[in-house]
């Protein structure tokens, strides 16, 4: 055996031997444990008779405030009615055709604008961010895969969709 391997055991053993030391619970049997009795804070006792006062506070109140119908449904989640709205009677026709719903807009922001000079002029690549994603476009390039970018202003980015509705996302600066 050389000398080298000898350290390698040598330092080896030695890790192994500390390494058990270190994981090897501290405790022993013949030591005992020395723990604080702690107080418990002073308990509170409810007694018939404040029961009976809070029940007749609560019904006094319950009473003076009337209860109108509930026009929440935990069941759907964002669901909005007018608290107001009046309540559909019998004698009104309920064949009523519903609204188109808003067009949803999209989850996107202008997060930067980086320019490069050319020899044609100033070429800009808008920085979008939106729906987890990160696009890097320049004019005509699709985003999100709904949206064309129209225009790339120092500023601002002039996005269309294939209905032609075109959207205007704006530079935001922090203050």
């Amino acid at each position: 055996m050389t000398k080298s391997t000898f350290k390698v055991l040598w330092l080896g053993g030695g890790g192994l031997l500390a390494t058990w030391f270190a994981v090897t619970p501290s405790d022993t049997p013949g030591k005992a444990k020395i723990t604080v009795a702690e107080r418990p804070a002073a308990i509170h006792e409810v007694t018939a008779d404040n029961l009976l006062a809070q029940e007749a506070r609560l019904r006094e109140h319950g009473g003076s405030v009337p209860l109108g119908s509930s026009t929440r449904n935990p069941f759907r989640f964002g669901s909005k009615q007018a608290i107001d709205a009046p309540q559909p009677s019998a004698a009104t026709p309920a064949a009523v055709a519903p609204a188109a719903p808003p067009p949803v807009q999209p989850s996107l922001s202008l997060s930067g604008i980086a320019e490069r000079k050319t020899p044609q002029g100033p070429k800009r690549t808008a920085i979008i961010s939106g729906d987890g994603q990160l696009y890097l476009v320049t004019e005509g390039e699709m985003v999100a895969g709904r949206y064309r970018v129209i225009t790339v202003d120092s500023d601002a980015v002039t996005l269309r969709d294939e209905g032609g509705t075109e959207l205007r996302l704006v530079l935001r600066t922090s203050q």
